[in-house]
């Protein structure tokens, strides 16, 4: 059975799989082993209805349609399985990463349907429990994000006309001499801090802060 790591490069698997078709059956045999089976009904049992794309199932108690994409980050999205293939095969060959409009030139597509094939993607690639610092953790947030006086002219305007702040908010948290975790806040507010360094439920010390978003955690309770 073909797998994606047999193609030499995106040329020749984009050629293979031009027609739709040939990509629903290559998920067909990779997901059910060429055997269509209802999750619904746990029934291997399905037939195939008249636009070949989806499937019924046979027992009267179910009867429910499916397709290979059910279950997937492919389900309910209108990109091309041709596209997820390729994106799929670009992604596992980058080991460094790769941003949205990296990844929109690649597939000819928009940069906001590559990140929403990115982010999907990235879902199953990289599902991880926030880091256990435990002990002594030292915590800072900032902004990143690009100046605006380097935005093309348009591109500018557009974000002054919003009057958005281009720029996203972040928190770290670096365990002395160990580990370190951010993550993408949604603003500097006490209730958003405290919800993430409470996430892991450990005890901790509250130590003199400048930044006024910190003050009042030396009155909130230890974990029970």
């Amino acid at each position: 059975m073909i797998q994606l790591a047999d193609f030499k490069n995106l040329k020749e698997l984009m050629a293979h799989f031009s027609d739709e078709k040939v990509c629903r059956d290559f998920m067909v045999q990779m997901r059910w082993n060429g055997e269509p089976f209802c999750l619904h009904y746990n029934s291997t049992r399905p037939y195939k209805l008249k636009d070949l794309k989806a499937y019924r199932c046979s027992p009267r108690t179910c009867r429910r349609d499916f397709s290979v994409t059910v279950g997937t980050i492919f389900e309910n999205s209108k990109v091309k399985l041709s596209t997820w293939l390729a994106a799929l095969y670009i992604l596992t060959g980058h080991k460094k990463g790769m941003s949205s409009l990296q990844l929109s030139r690649f597939l000819e597509v928009t940069q906001k349907t590559a990140w929403f094939i990115l982010r999907r993607i990235r879902l199953i690639m990289d599902i991880r429990e926030p880091t256990d610092l435990g002990n002594v953790v030292e915590v800072d947030e900032t902004y990143v994000g690009g100046k605006v006086a380097n935005m093309s002219r348009g591109r500018r305007k557009k974000w002054q006309e919003s009057g958005k702040d281009n720029k996203t908010a972040v928190m770290g948290l670096l365990k002395r001499d160990g580990k370190a975790r951010l993550e993408v806040i949604g603003n500097r507010s006490f209730k958003e801090l405290y919800g993430i360094m409470w996430q892991d439920q450990r005890p901790f010390i509250p130590i003199p802060m400048q930044n006024m978003s910190y003050w009042g955690l030396n009155t909130q309770p230890m974990n029970q």
